[in-house]
């Protein structure tokens, strides 16, 4: 879905951030030598959006059960028998 496109486009953002030399922050004091680094701040939004891909994707697999899976099968439990 959406959030995992974001997730993969996260990551290749922050791989970009590779050759990069830091012209703010911390990594900034290191001047040259923050390139071949990756960005602490890209990486830790990379995480942000695995989270929300992945919560996303478990709340869609709620979803499905709860309406009776993907197939719209009715669960045996719910289909008026004992169980």
């Amino acid at each position: 879905g959406a959030a995992r496109a974001a997730a993969e486009a996260a990551e290749r953002g922050a791989e970009s951030t590779v050759p990069l030399v830091a012209r703010k922050g911390r990594a900034s004091y290191l001047g040259e030598r923050s390139a071949g680094h990756l960005d602490p701040g890209a990486a830790s939004s990379v995480l942000l959006f695995r989270a929300l891909a992945d919560a996303t994707a478990a709340d869609a697999t709620l979803d499905a059960t709860a309406d009776g899976g993907a197939d719209g099968a009715v669960p045996e439990a719910d289909a008026g028998g004992e169980g």
